[in-house]
């Protein structure tokens, strides 16, 4: 028994074999879904233009076919997410070269995977067999946590990393996306005092902006014609527009920087 192990290699050999098999099977998975994907909107665009001229027969082929794509696709996907968790796994039985709990959980629920994809993709049962192998080796040498088929995060560990990741997520799209300008009242900015905080005051320039162009561009004229002197109102009268849109424009043109508002 003791030479049948070291004939199978050190840990970190085995950790290394099978790990590289696993990634290989993924990028293998990667591509396969792309296609099934593709496949799958093709059908669905035919249901979909089968339907509209009414032809039921034709639509419920489709659909049928969509749907085995979509089984498929299923299947693959909970395989390869069943496999980056035993990668992560791996990575880290490499980094602390020391093993915790059992693998059988895992190989059971990829087998069972696996003999399902079996009838769907006949020729990932090779390569799979030789997954199993190299972790059935793995097995005889060294034991690891538990991984299961993915299951809601459990413990207070995991969900203060889950609440953590959403909150650094909820910032960066904060980040990304302009916050909605607030909504004012008429009145409330109705006799406001404008800092120009760029440009100067050209009454010959500010007339001929009022004319014509953006409305952000007339107010901005305006405001530069009357010193930074704006009352909404009597600003909508000579630009010919509802109040609501020049207090949209001042917010604007505050939120760009090219003014400051002193209500």
């Amino acid at each position: 028994m003791v030479r049948e192990i070291f004939h199978r290699g050190s840990l970190q050999e085995l950790v290394n074999q099978t790990s590289i098999a696993v990634s290989t099977q993924r990028r293998k998975f990667k591509a396969v879904i792309r296609r099934l994907q593709g496949w799958e909107r093709q059908l669905f665009d035919v249901c979909v233009e089968a339907t509209v001229r009414g032809d039921h027969a034709r639509a419920t082929l489709y659909a049928n076919e969509a749907a085995n794509v979509r089984n498929a696709l299923r299947l693959i996907k909970q395989c390869d997410l069943m496999m980056e968790r035993l990668l992560i796994r791996m990575a880290t039985l490499k980094e602390l070269n020391s093993a915790v709990s059992e693998l059988e959980p895992v190989m059971r629920a990829l087998r069972s995977l696996s003999k399902q994809l079996s009838g769907v993709m006949p020729s990932v049962s090779a390569e799979l067999e030789r997954i199993w192998g190299l972790m059935d080796d793995l097995l005889s040498i060294t034991s690891m946590e538990v991984l299961d088929v993915p299951q809601p995060i459990s413990g207070p560990g995991g969900e203060e990393v889950l609440e953590e990741a959403r909150a650094v997520a909820e910032r960066r799209l904060s980040e990304k996306l302009p916050a909605p300008p607030r909504e004012v009242e008429v009145g409330e900015l109705s006799g406001a005092t404008v800092a120009l905080l760029s440009g100067k005051s050209d009454s010959r320039e500010g007339r001929t902006n009022l004319d014509g162009g953006d409305i952000v561009d007339r107010v901005l004229a305006y405001a530069r014609m009357r010193g930074g002197d704006v009352d909404v109102n009597e600003c909508a009268m000579e630009l010919n527009v509802p109040p609501e849109r020049v207090l949209w424009a001042l917010e604007k043109l505050n939120q760009e920087g090219k003014v400051e508002l002193r209500r």
